[in-house]
């Protein structure tokens, strides 16, 4: 069954980028579609039945996010997010966008799980030549715990996006160290 957004004439998925994709994955799998407002019951004390309204309510609160983002035309959310790209001074701009696509890379690789932060500058402070970035003092956090990592990160010419990211994972950086190079 193909979901269609209300007046717009594409299916929910196919026409936003890739990052939206994984979110409407997450409401075609469930028990009642997107926003479903089924609340499951469970044995309670003395007998009785309790809702359990804490999915439903997640749920909901998913739909209203991404019915704010399919409002607002694909388009348009990149316009927002290329303007706020080019407030940033350059080398932010080209350490955030690293950061930003190593994050992607990291969550798509099954040997790595749960990656919640990525730092390509934690430790030095990256190499750029023409429109690649380079560097061997990487940080990513995965299970609470730091990992050293070197990297490559390519960008288009305008240096607006980064088009590509190839890690390799080192060692686990010791927790005593965490404090000197700001990992939390």
């Amino acid at each position: 069954m193909q979901r269609r957004n209300a007046g717009r004439g594409f299916a929910l998925g196919a026409a936003l980028p890739p990052r939206f994709h994984r979110i409407f994955q997450i409401f075609a799998a469930g028990d009642g579609g997107a926003g479903s407002a089924t609340a499951r019951t469970q044995p309670g004390q003395n007998g009785g039945t309790t809702l359990r309204k804490r999915e439903s309510g997640v749920r909901l609160g998913w739909a209203c996010l991404v019915l704010s983002l399919v409002s607002s035309t694909p388009a348009g959310a990149q316009t927002v997010l290329d303007k706020r790209m080019q407030a940033l001074e350059p080398q932010t701009r080209l350490i955030q966008l690293c950061n930003l696509s190593g994050l992607e890379t990291f969550a798509k690789d099954k040997r790595v799980a749960k990656v919640d932060r990525v730092r390509i500058d934690a430790l030095a402070a990256p190499t750029v030549e023409s429109n690649v970035a380079k560097g061997a003092g990487g940080a990513v956090r995965t299970g609470g715990r730091w990992y050293k990592f070197s990297y490559r990160c390519v960008f288009t010419n305008d240096r607006m996006r980064a088009t590509h990211f190839s890690y390799v994972l080192d060692k686990e950086i010791p927790k005593t160290q965490w404090e000197r190079f700001n990992l939390f």
